[in-house]
């Protein structure tokens, strides 16, 4: 039996792909907001996370 969920995870990834470049290329930033702390971010490696840098430093200070 096939597991489709692999599949359509990955055409999902490549529709999401396609949706962000596209509006790169229009000008547009994709933003979220911070898990921790509520913050807008908008550099690719914090809106990966969903977690901004300060709050990422505070948390391997722990």
């Amino acid at each position: 039996m096939r597991d489709y969920s692999q599949s359509n995870a990955d055409a999902d990834d490549r529709e999401e792909t396609k949706f962000i470049a596209e509006a790169h290329e229009r000008g547009y930033r994709l933003a979220v907001r911070c898990t921790v702390c509520g913050h807008w971010l908008v550099q690719a490696d914090s809106v990966a996370a969903h977690v901004g840098p300060q709050c990422r430093g505070k948390a391997v200070g722990r």
